[in-house]
């Protein structure tokens, strides 16, 4: 019998290329982000054109058009100082690779049992905005990245790292 996936003991990482344009490959070179809750779909879709001539009668025509990336992505995480605290070394991070020679941030989630894992580039946002709260709750962190690449699964980062 299959073992079942489940979103129990969950990784997200990301890591700044060394190389502009290569993605890595070691987990090394990757930085996990603890204490997510929730990570969206990085699923994209791809836009239709019309091309129906207007001599046709029953059915509408359309190719295939660009693939576009998610766009602005929404992370969920457990509201902490650490966790604050390495949202803004990650920001610092994007912002040194950038500074030097454009270099990319990488993202991905390891998911346990699973032998590879999704892949895509983003820019992350500093925190800026005031926190929802309610009384007598937690209180979550709601971070943004914006998706730069379209979405794809390799092997997972080699060597284990917590």
């Amino acid at each position: 019998m299959a073992i079942a996936i489940t979103s129990a003991g969950i990784q997200f990482y990301y890591a700044v290329e060394a190389t502009a344009g290569t993605r890595p490959t070691a987990l090394a070179d990757y930085t996990a982000i603890k204490g997510i809750k929730s990570l969206p779909t990085t699923e994209e879709s791809r836009t239709t054109y019309d091309v129906t001539p207007l001599e046709e009668t029953v059915q509408e025509l359309e190719v295939d058009g660009l693939l576009g990336a998610s766009g602005e992505l929404e992370i969920t995480a457990v509201g902490s100082e650490t966790f604050y605290t390495a949202w803004k070394a990650l920001v610092a991070a994007y912002a040194a690779g950038i500074a030097d020679g454009g270099k990319s941030t990488w993202f991905t989630a390891v998911i346990p049992n699973l032998t590879e894992s999704c892949y895509y580039t983003a820019k992350p946002f500093a925190m800026t905005s005031q926190l929802a709260l309610d009384t007598g709750s937690a209180v979550d962190f709601v971070v943004k990245i914006l998706k730069t690449n379209t979405s794809a699964y390799f092997a997972i980062p080699t060597t284990a790292q917590n």
